[in-house]
This record gives structure tokens, C-alpha cells and sequence, in this order.
């Protein structure tokens, strides 16, 4: 009889609960719900207003404009230095570097370096003679002008020689390669 007594008490208690749980559970979900989306408003008109906060005075025209932006939208006129942008869209700092350097191992192999307005080309890396490009005059890179401009050579040379750092994993070809058919 104990447990008969125990086992209807208990599944009076989970009836009742359960009917609690039905009446209640909407309302809990509609309430988080509506907290969930109350939250992500504030952080949505916080960051428009760090945003509207963060923008500069176009030089040409006046108008506020995104320290992102390229040009104003206004007058068209370029901007200095863009702002990177971060993960969440807020504005970082861009850090400086005197050159951009990169090599390519394929089709005979090149060095290149962008350092400013110049942009200079080696093929083959390591021994090739430098092709130097002024960028804003030519950037189709159509004209070497390296012969007018042996310092820049010079400082872009030393620089590919600073950056390059020999792989175990690729080896620069040779000049010259044996011709097909014969070894």
C-alpha cells in the first residue's frame, strides 16, 4: 500500500508540474527572447555611436566621413590613409612597414619589392637584374627605369637580399637547364 500511495503522489506532483511547465516555458522563451534581442540592440546603437564618433573632417568638402573610407562621397576627394579595420569594424591602427617583399619559386623564379611609389621586380630571383617601376606614374609597369635611378637599385637590392630567407623546401633553379632529351 506504501508504495501504490508513493507512485499516484508522485504522479500527481509530475501532472501538476507538467502543466507548469506548459503554461510556463512560452513565457520564459518569449522573455529570454525578448532580452536576447534587447541586448543586441544596445550593442548595435553602441557601435553606431562609436562609429559616428570615429569619423574625420573630409579636407575638401568639410563633410564627416568614416575614417575607413577611401574617398569622401561628397566631393570625391581621396582620403590619406585609410583606417584598417578590425574583427567588429572598429578602426585600428595600421602599422608601418618600410617595404613589402614576396617571391615566387615557379616559371624560372622572381623576387619583387613595393616600397612607397617603387616597385621593383628581379627575374630570376638572387642573380636577375632589378626592373624598377615608379608606380604612380606607371602602373602598368610598362617603363624600367632603374638605369635613372641607381640608389633606389641599390636600397631596393639591399632589401631583397635582407628579406629573403632560403627554404629546405624550395630550391631556386638553376640558370641553366638541360635541354630536352639530353643528359
Amino acid at each position: 500500500l506504501g508504495i501504490q500511495n508513493l507512485i499516484s503522489w508522485a504522479g500527481d506532483v509530475w501532472a501538476g508540474f507538467g502543466i507548469l511547465l506548459l503554461l510556463a516555458f512560452p513565457i520564459i522563451m518569449l522573455l529570454a527572447t525578448g532580452g536576447v534581442i534587447g541586448i543586441l540592440w544596445l550593442v548595435k546603437k553602441y557601435a553606431l555611436y562609436r562609429e559616428e564618433k570615429s569619423k574625420i573632417e573630409c579636407a575638401g568638402c568639410g563633410q564627416p566621413v568614416y575614417r575607413r573610407a577611401v574617398a569622401c562621397p561628397n566631393c570625391s576627394e581621396k582620403l590619406e590613409k585609410p583606417a584598417k579595420v578590425g574583427l567588429f569594424g572598429q578602426s585600428k591602427k595600421q602599422q608601418q612597414h618600410e617595404y613589402l617583399y614576396w617571391e615566387f619559386y615557379e616559371r624560372g623564379s622572381a623576387q619583387a619589392i613595393r616600397t612607397g611609389k617603387w616597385k621593383g621586380v628581379r627575374k630570376p630571383m638572387l642573380t636577375g637584374d632589378l626592373e624598377l617601376y615608379d608606380l604612380d606614374r606607371d602602373i602598368g609597369e610598362t617603363n624600367n627605369i632603374a638605369k635613372q635611378n641607381p640608389e633606389v637599385v641599390a636600397r631596393i637590392l639591399k632589401q631583397m637580399q635582407q628579406a629573403h630567407v632560403p627554404s629546405p623546401d624550395w630550391k631556386i633553379p638553376s640558370k641553366k637547364r638541360p635541354k630536352p632529351g639530353k643528359s
